[in-house]
């Protein structure tokens, strides 16, 4: 059993390293910026809520092939400067999505520094 944790926290800590390493191209940046259009979209209206910013950073983690997982519930958007901002935190750094005003949500990634 000391073994399997052992290995366990051991893959998990490559995965953390390894999805660092590609949310900052190599440890070369500490931001990272992506697009995606209505394949995000999570409802009728096209407006950015919690979920359409859980998709945009979902799929953003999938393209890079990054196995972290995110929850919904700790996605934040409020209203500034006449559009919706959302932002996620995690261990590696936080997320912060916005929608414009034709098709494209626009996801930053900011490291911890």
């Amino acid at each position: 059993m000391f073994k399997f944790l052992v290995l366990t926290l051991f893959i998990s800590t490559i995965s953390f390293a390894d999805c660092y390493e590609k949310l900052t191209r190599g440890y070369q940046d500490s931001a990272l910026f992506t697009q995606h259009s209505s394949i995000v979209y999570s409802n009728n209206h096209e407006k950015l809520d919690e979920q359409m910013a859980y998709n945009a950073i979902a799929k953003t983690l999938a393209d890079l092939e990054c196995s972290t997982k995110i929850a919904l519930n700790n996605i934040r958007c409020t209203d500034a400067l006449n559009t919706t901002i959302c932002r996620y935190n995690m261990k590696l750094g936080y997320f912060i999505v916005l929608k414009d005003y034709v098709d494209t949500v626009n996801i930053l990634f900011n490291r911890w520094d």
